[in-house]
């Protein structure tokens, strides 16, 4: 029996894959299969895990023909097929999942936006059955041999935190509350934050790779995929909340490495769909402005922004974030990172983080590069040369490592002093806010300070647990533009890797006093 209906259910799906030919004669008769399929249910139930290889073939199927040309009952064949596997399937196989959370949040050519609608509607029509699934079987590490999921068997257990949250009752007046996932880069973060800017809990977790060694995008996405719901559980506990508390959700759109922002973005996408909650997509340079700013008070400040992927001086005026100043090339932290490799210096906590420590031991000078143009810096040139003559120096002792790391610090922290202190004289500004993952060097907050306090300014700036990146800054920012206004259709809620600080219009910035006056902060 079971053989009968597995060619029965092969015959199926083969007329199904010529659904992407409109054009053909046999076209109508395809779509009568189809429609007949959809429904007898009783055809749909034969379908069970014995026949497994052939349902997972028949959503992909689906999802690779659907197409904006169809007629509407073509699609709403395949998603009343599709939900009723699902529903009556007792224990949702890991494979199923997969296709249908991995269309939804792909961004490709392949995957076209009638196929991610038939995807986020069967996931509406399917949120209390999915909840438990998901709950169960997402984002956890596979290993190297197996292609990059986003699914696998993971306890994701809330009781604790709404038992919490029950306790908490009445103790803390409503405010708006955000959850942000954080996930541009090597970092994965969880943060909960009100509108006052409390931050509720804000746990993370880092990918350390060897010493002498960067950190890949594909080993990145499996670091993230394991970490961010064990996260997602700790950050709702230490918050003492449930999801019904939460308002909106918030992830990082970009910039950054695209497969671990796509994990912040899938995972954002899909609890928004289940706990029916807004999603707000997040420029992550952004997220760094504003939350220097909630964190040090600091007003209307010069932005440095300096991390492993962007160098910039930044400036606000009218309605958004615009860069006066930035690498021509590499970023400072790309600079001091891979410097950071050729001494096989540990990456724990961080390269630069240990670069920072070996140069306080520095007793010698060595002149390198200096190459400011205007407003802007370079520091790949800069790079190459001491990449290029730190193996002789030390080979004939020279130097020292701690030389190497002295020189380059004092030499790369000097030009962002000036490209800062030219910023400050043109738009007449005596404060400075320093942002970023670089920003918690003491040196270079040395440096700034005394250049700040030379022009009768301030230094605002903050240590590892806020300029690091985090998904406190991500809810805080997606939470102002949240509570002023801004409406993303799930449609829209993507990522990109190029997403650049001055595209975003910072309406926060222009309405803030007024909505705090209206909500009574």
């Amino acid at each position: 029996t079971i053989l009968f209906f597995d060619e029965i259910f092969h015959l199926f799906v083969g007329t199904f894959s010529g659904l992407n030919d409109i054009s053909s004669p046999s076209f109508g008769r395809r779509v009568i299969i189809l429609e007949t399929l959809s429904r007898y249910k009783s055809c749909v139930m034969m379908l069970d895990l014995e026949c497994l290889d052939l349902i997972n073939k028949m959503f992909q199927t689906f999802f690779a023909v659907i197409s904006d040309d169809h007629p509407e009952s073509v699609l709403k064949s395949m998603q009343s097929i599709m939900i009723l596997v699902l529903d009556k399937s007792e224990d949702l196989p890991e494979n199923l999942l997969f296709i249908l959370l991995s269309t939804l949040g792909r961004k490709r050519s392949d995957v076209s936006t009638a196929a991610r609608s038939l995807a986020m509607n069967v996931i509406e029509n399917c949120a209390g059955k999915l909840e438990t699934s998901v709950k169960a079987r997402m984002f956890e590490h596979y290993g190297m041999e197996k292609p990059i999921s986003i699914v696998g068997p993971l306890e994701f257990d809330l009781n604790r935190s709404i038992e919490l949250a029950g306790e908490a009752k009445g103790k803390r007046k409503k405010e708006v509350i955000a959850l942000g996932f954080e996930s541009s880069a090597n970092k994965i973060g969880v943060g909960i934050v009100n509108f006052s800017g409390e931050i509720l809990s804000n746990p993370r977790h880092t990918y350390i790779t060897p010493p002498g060694q960067g950190f890949l995008p594909r080993e990145t996405v499996q670091h993230h995929l394991a970490h961010i719901l064990p996260l997602l559980n700790t950050a709702l506990s230490d918050a003492s909340l449930a999801p019904s508390d939460i308002d909106c959700i918030c992830y990082t759109k970009g910039p950054g490495m695209g497969g671990p922002l796509q994990v912040s973005a899938v995972v954002a996408r899909v609890l928004g769909m289940l706990w029916k909650k807004p999603v707000v997509p997040v420029n992550h340079c952004v997220a760094h402005i504003e939350m220097g700013r909630v964190v040090t008070g600091a007003d209307d400040p010069v932005v440095l922004y300096v991390s492993g992927g962007n160098t910039q001086v930044i400036v606000y005026s009218e309605g958004r974030y615009r860069i006066f100043g930035e690498t021509v090339d590499i970023a400072v932290g790309n600079c001091l990172d891979r410097f950071a490799r050729v001494l096989h210096l540990s990456n724990d906590p961080s390269p630069g983080y240990n670069i920072e420590q070996l140069a306080k031991k520095g007793e010698q000078f060595i002149e390198l590069p200096y190459v400011v143009k205007g407003m802007d810096v370079s520091f790949s040139g800069l790079l190459s040369h001491i990449e290029g003559n730190s193996v002789e120096k030390l080979t004939k002792n020279q130097c020292t490592p701690a030389d190497l790391c002295y020189s380059l610090q004092e030499t790369v922290f000097a030009m962002l002093v000036e490209i800062t202190e030219r910023a400050m004289a043109h738009c007449d500004t005596k404060d400075v806010l320093i942002v970023g993952g670089v920003g918690c060097n003491e040196r270079l907050q040395e440096m700034m300070r005394t250049m700040c306090s030379e022009r009768g300014g301030r230094l605002f700036a903050t240590d590892d647990r806020y300029c690091i990146d985090n998904g406190a800054m991500i809810a805080y920012t997606g939470l102002l533009a949240f509570v002023h206004g801004e409406n993303t259709r799930i449609e829209e809620t993507t990522f990109t890797q190029r997403f650049r600080t001055d595209e975003v219009h910072a309406i926060w910035r222009e309405r803030s006093l007024s909505v705090r006056a209206e909500l009574g902060h």
